[in-house]
């Protein structure tokens, strides 16, 4: 049974969406993976895991990197006008593959 996020939010919308800003910002992002979820208070969320590659999430390049693409996933979700609030959370390819979490994968 969906979710309630996953009823008001278009898959389709935001697969396009990931997938655009992965190419994007293929020279800073290994990958994007997301969930369609509620966030704390019941409404519905998009929650993006970012895969940076290394170079990228080092100082001084990921303050630089994490504004320009929080700014566009922004843009992106406002223009779609996906009635969901886009989270996002990141680590580096070298982080994931210690941690091996199968969700960022």
């Amino acid at each position: 049974m969906p979710t309630l996020a996953e009823e008001r939010i278009s898959l389709e919308k935001a697969t396009s969406i990931v997938l655009n800003l992965e190419r994007e910002f293929s020279a800073d992002v290994d990958r994007i993976r997301f969930t369609l979820a509620e966030d704390w208070t019941g409404d519905p969320g998009v929650f993006l895991r970012v895969v940076l590659k290394d170079e990228s999430g080092k100082t001084p390049n990921l303050a630089h990197v994490m504004k320009r693409l929080r700014e566009r996933i922004r843009e992106e979700f406002r223009a779609a006008e996906l009635e969901a609030f886009p989270y996002v959370n990141v680590r580096t390819a070298t982080e994931q593959s210690a941690l091996r979490d199968p969700l960022w994968d």
